[in-house]
C-alpha cells in the first residue's frame, strides 16, 4: 500500500497550434487498477488519459471528425484512442506535467473515480479555439480540465500549474462557476494574449 513514485494523477501539457497554445490533459495511473470503476472503462486499465477534445461527429457510434463541439473522453491504449494515447505509451513525450494529489479525506480510488465519473457527467459544450469561455458561446479543452477539477475538489493545485516552455496557456478557467466580470476579464486576457502570440510569430518571420 506504498506509493513510491507519487504519481497516480498527474496533469500533463503538450504543444497546439504550433506551440503557441497548449493542451492541457490527465494521465492516471492507479496503483491498484482494479479499484477503479468508471463508467465505460475496462476494469483494470492500468493507464488512461481524461480530456476535453473537438469533434465533429460520430462514425459507427465513435466520436469522429474536427467540429464545433467539445467532448471529455476517456482513453487508454487498445480502446478509445486519440491525440492524447501515444503520451501513455511513450511513443510522445509531454512538455511538462505535474502531481495532482487527493483532497484531505479521499482515498486516492475515490478521487480517480471521482475524476473519471465527473468526466462521464460532463455535458458536449459549444468548441471555441484558444481559450474561449462557455459565457461567450464556447470552451476549449483547458476550460475542461480545470471544471473537472472544481467538480472533483482540486481546483487551486490545476490552475497553479504553469507548464514550462509555453507562449500561452489558454482556458486556464472553467465555465460553470464564473461571474459575468470574470467571463468579461477571461476574454479580454484571451484577446490580449493572441494579439501577442501574433506580435512573437511576426518576430520569428522577420
Amino acid at each position: 500500500m506504498v506509493d513510491r513514485t507519487g504519481k497516480k494523477v498527474e496533469l500533463a501539457a503538450r504543444p497546439a497550434l504550433t506551440g503557441f497554445f497548449l493542451h492541457q490533459f490527465y494521465i492516471i495511473t492507479p496503483d491498484f487498477p482494479n479499484q477503479i470503476n468508471i463508467q465505460g472503462l475496462p476494469a483494470g486499465t492500468e493507464q488512461f488519459t481524461i480530456g476535453g477534445y473537438n469533434r465533429g461527429g460520430e462514425l459507427f457510434g465513435r466520436p469522429f471528425g474536427i467540429g464545433n463541439r467539445l467532448i471529455t473522453e476517456i482513453g487508454y491504449e487498445g480502446g478509445i484512442e486519440n491525440t492524447d494515447t501515444p503520451y501513455l505509451t511513450g511513443e510522445k513525450q509531454v512538455t511538462d506535467r505535474t502531481t495532482i494529489t487527493p483532497p484531505s479525506g479521499v482515498s486516492d480510488a475515490e478521487f480517480i473515480n471521482n475524476l473519471g465519473n465527473a468526466a462521464r457527467t460532463t455535458l458536449s459544450q459549444p468548441y471555441a479555439s484558444g481559450g474561449s469561455t462557455f459565457s461567450f458561446g464556447g470552451a476549449n479543452s483547458n476550460n475542461i480540465v480545470v471544471s473537472l477539477a472544481q467538480r472533483t475538489g482540486v481546483v487551486s493545485q490545476v490552475t497553479s500549474f504553469n507548464p514550462k516552455n509555453f507562449n500561452f496557456s489558454p482556458g486556464n478557467q472553467g465555465y460553470w462557476i464564473q461571474s459575468a466580470r470574470q467571463s468579461i476579464q477571461a476574454r479580454l486576457n484571451y484577446i490580449s494574449a493572441q494579439l501577442e502570440a501574433i506580435r512573437q510569430l511576426l518576430l520569428t518571420l522577420r
